[in-house]
C-alpha cells in the first residue's frame, strides 16, 4: 500500500508559537499511514501579567499529545487500540502539565488540546477523534459542493454529545452558555455552539471550552473527556484515488476552498498543487493552520 501526502502548517504569527502540531508516519513494509493533527487551546500570561496571543506552553502541550498518539500507535500497531492510546497519552500529559497550571506565581494558566488521528490501511480509513479537527473527503461531479465532512465536531451542536452531557447538565454543576461578545468576539458566526461552563465551589460560573472532548481542560472534567469517537470508512466505498484532508479548525475554510477549486480534478491534481493553493491564502488566516492532504495511490 502507498499513500501520498502534503502538509501545510503555519502559525498565526510569523515566528510565533504554533498551537497546532502534526505528527506523521509514512507507509512502509506492512506499516499503515498515520496522521495526527492536534490543535491546542488555553491561555498563558507573561511575567508582566499580559495575556499571550499564542502560548508556548499550549504549543508544547499540543506537541506532546501528537507525538504521544503517534508513538503509542506505533507501539500497539492496531487502529483498534487508539482509545487505549488516547487514555495513555491523557495520563502522561496530565502528570506533566496539570501541576504547572496550578503553580504559576499567581498568574492563571490553562491548557487543552483537541486531536484527530487517521490510520489508513489497505481497506479502510480509521478515525479517532476528540474535538473539532476535521476529516474531509473530496467530491466531484454532480454534487452541490466539492467536499464532504467525514467527522463530526464535538460541541453543543452535536446531538450525540448533548446526550452524553445530559447527566452533567441535569446535575446543575455544568451549564451551556453562549461565549461572551464585546471586544472578545465582536461578531459570533451563525450557529456558534454554546460553551460548557462549570459552577465552582464558590458558586461562580467558570467559562469553559467550546469542544466537549479534549485532552487537558481538567477544570471541566469529567464532562469534557479525552475518550475519542472512533469511526471507519471503507476505501472501496469512498472511491479510487479520493483526496482527503485532516485539518485543525483554522484550516477548515482553506480545505473547503481547495476542494471547491479543484472539484473536477481532485482525483488527478497533484497534492503539491493543492497545498500551494492553501499556502497562497495563509495571509488571510485568523488562527494557526494545519492541513494534511492525503490520497491512497496503491491500495
Amino acid at each position: 500500500m502507498s499513500v501520498e501526502y502534503a502538509l501545510v502548517s503555519a502559525p498565526l504569527q510569523r515566528g510565533g508559537p504554533n498551537e497546532d502540531y502534526v505528527a506523521l508516519c509514512e507507509t512502509g513494509d506492512q506499516q499503515p499511514f498515520l496522521a495526527v493533527v492536534v490543535d491546542g487551546h488555553g491561555w498563558e500570561f507573561d511575567e508582566r501579567g499580559r495575556r499571550l496571543v499564542k502560548s508556548p506552553t499550549v504549543a508544547a502541550f499540543a506537541r506532546d499529545v501528537a507525538l504521544g498518539v503517534r508513538d503509542g500507535f506505533l507501539q500497539h500497531g492496531d487502529a483498534g487500540a487508539l482509545p487505549q492510546v488516547f487514555d495513555e497519552v491523557a495520563r502522561r500529559v496530565e502528570a506533566a502539565y496539570r501541576p504547572r497550571t496550578q503553580s504559576r506565581d499567581g498568574l492563571p494558566m490553562d491548557v487543552g488540546a483537541v486531536a484527530s488521528c487517521v490510520v489508513v490501511t489497505r481497506t479502510h480509513v480509521h478515525l479517532a477523534q476528540t474535538g473539532d479537527c476535521r476529516l474531509y473527503g473530496a467530491l466531484s461531479g454532480g454534487w452541490t459542493v466539492g467536499y464532504r465532512r467525514l467527522s463530526r465536531d464535538h460541541n453543543a451542536n452535536n446531538q450525540s454529545e448533548l446526550r452524553r452531557l445530559r447527566p452533567f447538565l441535569v446535575s446543575g454543576e455544568f451549564r451551556l452558555l453562549q461565549p461572551p461578545g464585546g471586544n472578545v468576539l465582536p461578531r459570533l458566526p451563525r450557529g456558534t455552539p454554546d460553551r460548557l461552563h462549570r459552577r465552582d465551589v464558590a458558586g461562580q460560573v467558570v467559562a469553559g471550552p467550546e469542544p466537549t472532548r479534549a485532552f487537558g481542560d481538567w477544570t471541566f472534567c469529567p464532562a469534557v473527556t479525552h475518550v475519542p469517537e472512533c469511526r471507519s470508512f471503507e476505501l472501496e466505498a469512498l472511491g479510487d484515488g479520493e483526496l482527503f484532508a485532516l485539518c485543525s479548525d483554522g484550516g477548515n475554510r482553506f480545505v473547503e476552498a481547495a476542494f471547491e477549486r479543484f472539484r473536477d480534478v481532485t482525483r488527478h491534481v497533484g497534492l503539491s498543487t493543492v497545498a500551494d493553493f492553501v499556502r497562497a491564502g495563509l495571509h488571510k488566516a485568523h488562527d494557526d493552520v494545519s492541513v494534511v492532504f492525503f490520497r491512497v495511490v496503491d491500495p
